[in-house]
């Protein structure tokens, strides 16, 4: 047994020496075209994950992987999504600040345009009674308040608090530390932006700003969905899921391009997808971009709702968000789970030395095997260790994705699959 599955394991490595090369450049191509400006950040503006889904449907096409017995492509679903297709714009002391780099806009922020002087509220004021009743009437009648360094002490809740009680017109919130954004369902009161402090003067005469917001209800988007049936098991599933969507503009100016979250995900998708179209595995394969997961899960939990199968027909599923880095391997949530899976893939990788570690985690709800986990359906969530620090934000671009780790990932997967045949990945510890 052991010399058959050394057999194996090697005649998996020469193919997939043999094919690798063409992928990475491919997973390129995909990765600039899901982030180029005419897809709009993936979001819900100027059609960007309309372009995105469609673009991910034309490539399941091309490799001959087919829609889901008598379905479509794409299953379609309902959101709602606050959104910035046009201005916004925030001025200090004259000077027009960088939109994403130097400020952002909170996601739920409504329109509004105006030029105002500030009160400068320091965070001392919000430990105190005293000093929540001045800021509570300074909101009331909706003073412009500056709240200085607010991130970096772990205040946001009270700001939000007031924000919902009082609602001023207006609140700028200083910060040293990253700037990260969001994309909200819903639409606040509140115009809000949180500046880069080094962006700032020390004196603050007059800002000037301006804000187009557009709450979009009743959105429909979609998944995209394709397989290849399995030559021996048919009816038994391993699934490759990653979300393409992402956050959108931040004005006519400003994209979120997204290009670690998620496009270096939705590349190696559509790779797997092209491998197993032309090498049909023993079990089918089906393979999800999902949409809406920026949004809270809202496309995977709508496809776990509406499975017309049995969940358990699903031997494995692999979740792929956030693997354009990988010097230091990858880490993998489930992993201290489904202890056979975890054992089987780290035999694997130690016996190729594809990856530097895969690094155990237990269960967690941050991303899309989170629904089909609630199920009881075996899973791995994978992201990449190492590499940069752009997360929802206007840095995350494609030119910076040394993507490391993804010919070894993709090897590593493939290989699980094969020799997962024989083995009850379901196993917990």
């Amino acid at each position: 047994m052991h010399r058959t599955i050394l057999l194996i394991s090697i005649f998996l490595y020469v193919f997939a020496e043999s094919t690798q090369a063409q992928n990475l450049p491919r997973a390129k191509q995909h990765i600039q075209q899901l982030c180029s400006k005419d897809f709009a950040g993936r979001g819900y503006t100027n059609n960007g994950h309309i372009k995105a889904a469609n673009f991910i449907e034309e490539q399941f096409k091309t490799y001959g992987a087919q829609p889901l017995p008598n379905k479509s492509y794409q299953q379609k679903f309902i959101v709602s999504a606050n959104t910035f297709p046009n201005k916004v714009e925030l001025k200090v002391n004259g000077k027009i600040l960088k939109t994403g780099e130097d400020y952002i806009i909170e996601p739920s922020s409504p329109n509004g345009k105006g030029k105002t002087k500030i009160v400068h509220i320091d965070t001392t004021s919000l430990r105190s009674e005293k000093g929540l009743k001045q800021i509570e009437q300074l909101a009331k009648k909706r003073k412009a308040m500056l709240f200085n360094n607010v991130g970096k002490q772990d205040y946001k809740s009270t700001i939000y608090a007031i924000k919902s009680a009082e609602q001023p017109k207006v609140l700028f919130e200083k910060t040293d530390d990253k700037l990260t954004w969001h994309i909200s369902p819903s639409l606040h009161k509140t115009v809000h932006f949180i500046i880069q402090e080094k962006a700032l003067p020390q004196k603050i005469k007059k800002i000037e700003y301006a804000v187009e917001s557009q709450l979009i209800e009743n959105i429909e988007t979609q998944n995209v969905l394709s397989w290849v049936k399995g030559t021996t098991y048919p009816d038994s599933i391993f699934l490759f899921t990653a979300h393409y969507d992402h956050i959108g503009e931040m004005g006519s100016q400003q994209y979120i391009a997204g290009a670690n979250d998620n496009a270096s995900g939705t590349a190696l998708l559509l790779n797997l997808a092209e491998h197993y179209a032309k090498n049909p595995a023993p079990y089918s394969t089906v393979f999800i971009a999902f949409g809406g997961e920026e949004l809270g899960l809202l496309g995977s939990k709508h496809f776990v709702e509406s499975w017309w199968l049995d969940l358990n027909n699903i031997k494995f599923q692999i979740n792929l968000d956030i693997v354009g880095g990988g010097s230091e391997g990858v880490q993998i949530v489930n992993s201290r789970i489904f202890s056979n899976a975890y054992n089987l893939m780290a035999s694997i990788n130690n016996e190729h030395q594809y990856l530097k570690q895969l690094k155990l985690r237990g269960s967690a709800y941050n991303s899309d095997h989170a629904p089909f986990f609630e199920k009881g359906v075996p899973c791995f969530f994978m992201y990449t260790l190492g590499g940069p620090p752009h997360y929802h934000d206007v840095f995350d671009r494609p030119e910076t994705l040394p993507l490391t780790a993804y010919e070894d990932l993709f090897r590593l997967i493939v290989e699980f699959v094969q020799l997962g045949e024989g083995v009850d990945l379901g196993v917990k510890e």
